[in-house]
């Protein structure tokens, strides 16, 4: 992890309590280029943008598990930045 990122996560974990820090985190942007990672960061950052979704054959082909409530993420501006702590609250898989 950037070091960056680990001083971000080492803060975060500050502002908890001993039983609520999680061991934990995944850091990442959202967007698919540098432009689209920074317009959604900042719409999640103003309190705008609070769900997201996805593919599940994405998750399956990649080999990636399905997010679970209480992952915490660190979200990454395009130059690698970190700029909120995000936690899931809710995973639901729909038919499309």
């Amino acid at each position: 992890m950037d070091e960056r990122t680990e001083q971000f996560w080492q803060a975060y974990l500050a502002t908890l309590s001993e039983g609520q820090r999680p061991t934990a985190y995944r850091a990442e942007s959202w967007g698919d280029n540098p432009q689209l990672d920074d317009e959604l960061a900042a719409l999640i950052v103003a309190g705008k943008k609070t769900a997201t979704c996805s593919a599940l054959w994405e998750w399956e082909v990649e080999g990636e598990p399905i997010p679970q409530v209480g992952l915490k993420t660190i979200l990454l501006s395009s130059a690698g930045e970190p700029l909120a702590a995000l936690e899931t609250t809710e995973v639901t898989i729909r038919a499309y």
